[in-house]
């Protein structure tokens, strides 16, 4: 085989492996960043993530008191419907006195 012919293989096996070694490092960079950008996202998901777990331990303390003034509530009413049975009773009586007068 002349010289020429093994210069150009050599050559054609050169940019050949030129061009592999590219590709290689190309799609390395590129699998880099995206790995990066995913530790990011899951970085911000996190966070985004510990903020609403944050505010449903709001919203679970806010419930707890409305249920509690609820009751509190329900107790008045209950108190108020006594004390108007109460009064409803003791001015029967009165009435109920002065009609005999």
């Amino acid at each position: 085989m002349p010289a020429e012919a093994w210069v150009a293989l050599g050559l054609g096996i050169a940019s050949l492996l030129g061009g592999m070694l590219w590709a290689v490092f190309t799609v390395t960079g590129k699998l880099t960043a995206a790995v990066t950008r995913f530790e990011v996202v899951g970085t911000q998901q996190a966070t985004e993530i510990k903020e609403l777990k944050e505010a449903v331990q709001g919203f679970a303390v806010v419930i707890s008191l409305v249920a509690v003034q609820k009751e509190e509530i329900r107790a008045l009413r209950e108190t108020e419907a006594q004390n108007t049975k109460r009064t409803d009773e003791t001015f029967t009586r009165v009435f109920a006195r002065l009609d005999n007068i």
